[in-house]
């Protein structure tokens, strides 16, 4: 970003100073529960790999603004695999895109979905979990 400041018109100030900590804490968050949800996948998927590779396809979309993509991906990547919560709708704050707004606010609330689930997720993979060995 530092890099990026010289080539764009961005000041942040101390407000979008804050706003970078407070969504690189919650981004974070999400990132790690995404693939906490695709480890915690394995205790009912035996060959769990393929769908990390899937997703790891998918994942490589945010690099690109989501806003290029069709409507299709768009829902995929703030719904099911939430990869826009990650990139695209924190870096909307910098460039004052007001039809995302909504989305900007919703990090916070995403970060705490994604969190209950994987808490939700892996105390249910623990109860039909059966040890492969003797």
């Amino acid at each position: 970003m530092i890099a990026a400041e010289s080539h764009i018109d961005i000041i942040p100030g101390m407000a979008g100073l804050l706003y970078l900590v407070f969504t690189l804490i919650f981004c974070t968050m999400i990132y790690t529960c995404i693939m906490f949800l695709l480890s915690a996948a394995s205790f009912w998927i035996i060959k769990s790999n393929a769908l990390h590779e899937l997703v790891g396809s998918i994942e490589r979309l945010i690099e690109y603004p989501l806003n290029i993509y069709n409507l299709t991906i768009r829902i995929i990547l703030t719904t099911i695999l939430p990869f826009g919560f990650i990139s695209f709708y924190p870096s909307q704050y910098f460039f004052s895109f007001e039809d995302n707004k909504p989305f900007i606010v919703c990090i916070p609330v995403v970060a705490l979905i994604l969190i209950l689930l994987s808490r939700f997720v892996w105390k249910k993979g623990l109860q039909t979990y059966q040890s492969p060995g003797a």
